[in-house]
């Protein structure tokens, strides 16, 4: 398999890429953290196309369905040639087996195994520790996830972690490292004011990228979409810490957040990874829209510039709940009074007997 990452410099992503690599090397698995959508995939490519061993991708977006059986199709479909009437389990096992006898190393990438959720249980662990000891020095796991993994509910009386012994943080790319991706990508027109802002993140840079207005850049919703999908991706205890730093408020036990390249340490305080994560949090942390005004706004957006039907409002915010046009009417009201609405400087038009329509002044 050829990848265009092997067109990456010798200094791309240095310091993590010798962290993995000397785990394999080691014969230690791992849980690989980093941020949603922060562009994990580039790394695995490269560290697969630089590396001598044998790589199997389980991929948890490729499941046809949330279910152990269809996890382990995948993992015996990407260890064996042919399949058999045995279980997946077994033949996955076989698989391991076979390609032992010709590799020095079997490297098996489990993609965001965090989004397995509840399956994630003390079963799953045990049926993957069987797999691992198919040939225990030569089988390395690497499990991605934007959370830690031992700090999921797994539901599992005994531990369910020894089957990994450390975790390694994947911080937002360098501006030069997002810069080769960049390259080798294809994205036309580089900007660097969008490099800058996307902090090293790469499904934000890409936004950025198509982004009509880099001086106010959240007013896009896709913009706002990403930054704040990183905020949500941490606990609440973590969103709190984030917000207080936000507001120049002293804060203790940030470790995890530094180590996860949220934040950085520069002159003796915290800074964000990408100033519109704190613009963000200042205009829009401290107040957030009830959830039937999010549901409107949230519908509106996705058609943002287009007449939104009443029907189809009442559809998506009250489903099989009675509600009629003075209901509507008054959440509408909310949602224009509402400072969290206002602070974004979007309009709400009311097109007679038709619907409303959202529209954002950046974009007239």
């Amino acid at each position: 398999m050829k990848f265009l990452e092997t067109k990456f410099p010798p200094t791309f992503c240095e310091a993590i890429y010798k962290e993995c690599t000397d785990s394999i090397e080691s014969s230690s698995s791992f849980n690989l953290i980093g941020l949603p959508s922060v562009g994990l995939s580039f790394f695995l490519r490269y560290l697969t196309a630089k590396s001598k061993h044998k790589f199997v991708h389980i991929n948890t977006y490729e499941l046809s369905d949330f279910t152990k059986n269809c996890f382990f199709e995948q993992f015996a479909t990407k260890t064996n040639d042919k399949l058999t009437d045995e279980s997946f389990l077994t033949q996955s096992r076989k698989g391991l087996e076979k390609l032992a006898k010709t590799n020095e190393r079997i490297v098996i990438v489990i993609n965001r195994i965090d989004r397995l959720g509840s399956l994630l249980d003390q079963n799953l662990f045990d049926n993957l520790r069987y797999l691992r000891d198919a040939s225990r020095e030569q089988v390395v796991m690497i499990f991605i996830s934007s959370t830690p993994i031992i700090e999921l509910k797994l539901g599992a009386e005994r531990d369910s972690f020894n089957i990994h012994t450390k975790q390694i943080f994947f911080k937002p790319y360098s501006i030069d490292d997002l810069e080769s991706i960049a390259k080798i990508d294809g994205t036309p027109n580089i900007k660097s004011t969008a490099l800058e802002l996307s902090g090293g993140h790469h499904s934000l840079f890409q936004i950025l990228l198509r982004c009509q207005s880099l001086e106010n850049p959240l007013s896009d919703p896709m913009v706002e979409l990403v930054i704040s999908d990183i905020f949500m991706s941490q606990n609440v205890k973590r969103r709190e810490q984030l917000q207080y730093i936000a507001l120049g408020k002293k804060v203790n036990d940030v470790d995890f957040l530094l180590n996860i390249g949220l934040i950085k340490l520069v002159d003796g305080r915290y800074e964000f990874f990408s100033e519109l994560l704190q613009r963000y949090l200042l205009h829009y942390g401290e107040t957030t829209l009830p959830h039937k005004e999010k549901k409107l706004l949230k519908i509106l957006m996705k058609n943002v510039g287009k007449v939104v039907r009443k029907q189809d409002i009442f559809d998506y915010i009250w489903g099989d709940e009675v509600a009629g046009d003075w209901a509507l009417n008054s959440l509408v009201y909310r949602l224009r009074r509402h400072r969290a609405f206002n602070s974004r400087g979007y309009v709400i038009k009311s097109v007679k007997k038709d619907g409303y329509i959202l529209i954002d002044p950046s974009k007239q």
